[in-house]
């Protein structure tokens, strides 16, 4: 599911699914390959209401790095300070 659950939160940005995926127990702190999580790919993409949901669903952002950089690292590299 760690799949299906980055693609939702990073591509599609659809909170319907990623909610369904999160009520299916997905990992929301899974990375990777890269390292990326859920969180990182939602904050870089601009969903906030995807951040807020991984944030409020366990997902963690401290000590999880993908190329050194925190999920708020990557919303403000991409100027998405909606989702930072």
């Amino acid at each position: 599911m760690r799949a299906e659950l980055d693609k939702a939160a990073a591509h599609t940005g659809r909170l319907d699914v990623v909610e369904a995926l999160v009520g299916a127990h997905a990992s929301v702190d899974k990375q990777n390959d890269e390292g990326a999580t859920a969180l990182m790919a939602a904050a870089q993409q601009g969903h906030a209401a995807t951040v807020s949901l991984l944030l409020t669903t366990g997902g963690a952002d401290a000590g999880l790095r993908a190329n050194g950089m925190t999920a708020l690292d990557w919303a403000k590299q991409e100027g998405r300070t909606e989702a930072a």
